[in-house]
C-alpha cells in the first residue's frame, strides 16, 4: 500500500515538474476553445482575418475555425437606415462591413420575363433603379455596432479584405456596366478605381494576391471570369461560350484552380456549367453540366472545394430530383453523388475537414432539411428538419466547430428564422425571429455571429455565458463568466470526467450557481478525481430558456491532478 502512494506521489511531482503550466494558462480572450486552427483552404493567416470575405474564404468553404454561439443572445442589434439585399457581413479585427447590394427587380419572375422579353429588356428591368436611402459600404464597431465610416456606392457587391484593404466592385445602374474598387479599411477612401466596362453581380474573391470576378457583357451577352492583381490591372479574362453568364455565383479558388457556375441566358430555366480554370493562367481545365436553377430565387449557388475536391448542388428537371455532387478539382471525374428524391437544392454547400452540408426542401411535403455528408465517400451521416410542411429553405448553410446557421436566403421564402443546428446532435438548436426577411447569409467572428436583414439591421449574437474548464490539483474546474450587463440567476452546470487507463475515470458532478453578476465569474469544481492517464471532459451551462453551453476538453490524469491538454 505504501508503495502505490509513493508511486501517486512521484506521479504528481513529475507532472508538476515537466508539464506546470499545461492547460491552465488562459487561451485566446481566456477562454478555450475560442480559436481553431485554420482549414487549408482559408485565407485567413492572420488574427484579423476572421471572415474576410464571401463565405469566409477563396474556396467558398462557408467554414469558420472559430466556436459559434450556442445560443441566440443578441448582444447588440443596429440599424444602418438603408435596406440591405444579397449580403453576409465582413468580420476583420474589431470591425464589421456590411455592404447594401441591390434589389434586382422583379427576379422571381425572371423565368417567365425571359420568355417574352429581349435580351437587353430582361436585364434592363433586372437591374431597375431601386430606392434606397443610403446604399454603398458600412463599417461597425464588432463590440458595439457604433458605426465607424459609410462609403457611399450605388450597389457594391461582397467584398474581399486582403493585406488590410478592401477589394469590391460597384454597379452603375447607368451604365450597365461595374468597377472594380480598392478602399483603406481604416478610413473608408478610395485608394484606386478601375471601371471593367462590364457588369458584375457576383462577390469578389481573393486568391495568392489576386482577385476573381464574375462578368456578364451588356453589349455581347456573354460572361466571363476574369483575374486581376491587387493593383487593378487585367491578368486573364475568360470569355464563356454561347449566351452563357456568370450571374450571382461566387467563383471558388483552391489547388490551383478556379471553378464557378454558369448559367444560359436564353435557356428555359438557365441551364448551366460547372467549369474549371487554370488559377494562374485561365486555361480551360474542364467542365461539366450543371442547372443553375437558383436564379429564380435571388441567387446561384456556387462551388465549395476543399481537399482536391469541389462540391456542388445540381437539379434534374426531368426527374425533380436534386443532387449534391462531388467532383475531382484537377480532372472533373465524379466522385460521388448524393440523391435527395422529389426535392430542390440551391445551396452552395459549407464544407468543413470532415462533412459536407446542404440543404433542400421537399416538393410534396414542403419539408426543408440539412444534410450532413461525409465528404470522402459521400455516405448521409445524418439530415435534420428545418420546416415540416412551411416555406422553401434556400438558403446556403455555413458551418463552425460546433453549430450550422441556415437563414432562408430569399424574399420568396416568406420567412425571416435564422437557425442553428448543432452539429454533435443533428438537430434543430435554436431559431431566431429577424424583424425582416434576409437574403444575405450569417458570418462568424471569434465566438460570435453576424446576421443582417432586409430592413436594414444589422444583428451581433455573443452567449452572456462564457465557459473554461481548467484543471488543478485535486480535480477539474469550470470557470463560468457573465459576459453580459445583468445578473444571472439559477445558472446550472455539469462536469463530467471520462477516461483513463482501462477506463477506470468516470466521475460527473452538478450544481446550481444562485447569482452571477454582471463581469463577474464563478468556479465550479468537480472533486476529487484520482487515477492515470487521458481522460475526455465535457462541461454544460446552461438557464432556464437557454440552449445549453456544452464544452469538450481532452485531459491528462497524474495522481490527483488533472491538466487540461491544447
Amino acid at each position: 500500500m505504501d508503495k502505490k502512494i509513493v508511486l501517486v506521489v512521484i506521479l504528481v511531482v513529475i507532472g508538476a515538474t515537466a508539464i506546470p503550466v499545461a492547460g491552465l494558462l488562459p487561451t485566446k480572450a481566456g477562454f478555450t476553445e475560442q480559436t481553431k486552427t485554420m482549414n487549408e483552404n482559408s485565407c485567413a493567416s492572420a488574427a484579423d482575418d476572421i471572415w474576410p470575405m464571401y463565405r469566409h474564404d477563396p474556396a467558398n468553404t462557408g467554414c469558420s475555425p472559430y466556436l459559434a454561439p450556442f445560443t441566440n443572445h443578441v448582444k447588440w442589434k443596429r440599424n444602418i437606415g438603408t435596406s440591405i439585399y444579397q449580403s453576409s457581413p465582413i468580420v476583420y479585427g474589431d470591425k464589421i462591413y456590411i455592404n447594401t447590394n441591390w434589389e434586382y427587380y422583379d427576379l422571381g419572375k425572371s423565368n417567365e420575363q425571359q420568355t417574352t422579353q429581349s435580351r437587353l429588356e430582361f436585364l434592363q428591368s433586372l437591374i431597375a433603379q431601386q430606392n434606397s436611402a443610403s446604399p454603398g459600404v458600412y463599417c461597425l464597431d464588432a463590440k458595439t455596432g457604433a458605426e465607424v465610416w459609410h462609403h457611399v456606392m450605388d450597389a457594391p457587391s461582397d467584398p474581399a479584405i486582403m493585406n488590410g484593404k478592401m477589394y469590391l466592385t460597384d454597379l452603375n445602374p447607368s451604365s450597365y456596366s461595374s468597377n472594380l474598387y480598392c478602399l483603406d479599411i481604416e478610413t473608408g477612401d478610395t485608394i484606386w478605381q478601375q471601371p471593367l466596362g462590364t457588369l458584375v453581380l457576383s462577390p469578389t474573391i481573393a486568391a495568392n494576391n489576386r482577385l476573381y470576378i464574375g462578368c456578364l457583357d451588356f453589349n455581347t451577352y456573354k460572361g466571363a471570369m476574369r483575374c486581376y492583381d491587387l493593383n487593378g490591372s487585367l491578368k486573364w479574362n475568360y470569355v464563356l461560350p454561347g449566351t452563357e453568364v456568370i450571374w450571382f455565383s461566387a467563383p471558388s479558388v483552391s489547388g490551383g484552380y478556379v471553378t464557378f457556375l454558369s448559367s444560359d441566358l436564353y435557356t428555359y430555366y438557365f441551364n448551366g456549367n460547372l467549369y474549371c480554370l487554370n488559377a494562374l493562367t485561365g486555361q480551360y481545365s474542364w467542365s461539366r453540366p450543371i442547372f443553375s436553377f437558383g436564379m429564380l430565387f435571388y441567387r446561384t449557388q456556387s462551388p465549395a472545394s476543399a481537399n482536391g475536391d469541389v462540391f456542388v448542388s445540381d437539379f434534374s428537371l426531368d426527374s425533380y430530383f436534386s443532387y449534391l455532387k462531388c467532383f475531382d478539382l484537377a480532372t472533373g471525374t465524379l466522385h460521388w453523388t448524393v440523391s435527395m428524391p422529389q426535392s430542390f437544392s440551391f445551396s452552395t454547400p459549407a464544407v468543413s475537414n470532415d462533412s459536407v452540408y446542404a440543404t433542400s426542401t421537399e416538393l410534396t411535403s414542403y419539408n426543408s432539411w440539412l444534410y450532413r455528408v461525409n465528404p470522402t465517400n459521400g455516405t448521409i451521416r445524418w439530415k435534420a428538419l428545418l420546416y415540416s410542411a412551411q416555406s422553401t429553405i434556400i438558403g446556403s448553410p455555413i458551418c463552425s466547430e460546433n453549430k450550422v446557421y441556415i437563414s432562408p436566403g430569399a424574399l420568396y421564402a416568406d420567412l425571416n428564422q435564422l437557425m442553428c443546428v448543432d452539429i454533435e446532435a443533428g438537430k434543430l438548436d435554436w431559431v431566431f425571429n429577424l424583424d425582416y426577411e434576409s437574403l444575405g447569409e450569417a458570418s462568424f467572428g471569434d465566438n460570435t455571429a453576424y446576421m443582417v436583414d432586409y430592413s436594414g439591421n444589422v444583428y451581433a449574437f455573443e452567449d452572456v455565458l462564457k465557459v473554461q474548464p481548467v484543471g488543478g490539483l485535486f480535480g477539474v474546474g469550470a470557470k463560468i463568466l457573465n459576459t453580459g450587463n445583468e445578473t444571472l440567476t439559477n445558472v446550472n452546470w455539469t462536469i463530467f470526467v471520462t477516461g483513463g487507463m482501462m477506463n477506470m475515470i468516470d466521475r460527473v458532478g452538478n450544481g446550481v450557481i444562485s447569482e452571477l453578476q454582471a463581469g463577474k465569474s464563478k468556479t465550479a469544481r468537480l472533486i476529487p478525481i484520482i487515477g492515470l492517464g487521458k481522460v475526455t471532459i465535457f462541461v454544460y451551462a446552461n438557464m432556464k430558456g437557454m440552449s445549453p453551453i456544452k464544452i469538450k476538453k481532452q485531459g491528462l490524469v497524474l495522481g490527483s491532478m488533472t491538466m487540461i491538454l491544447p
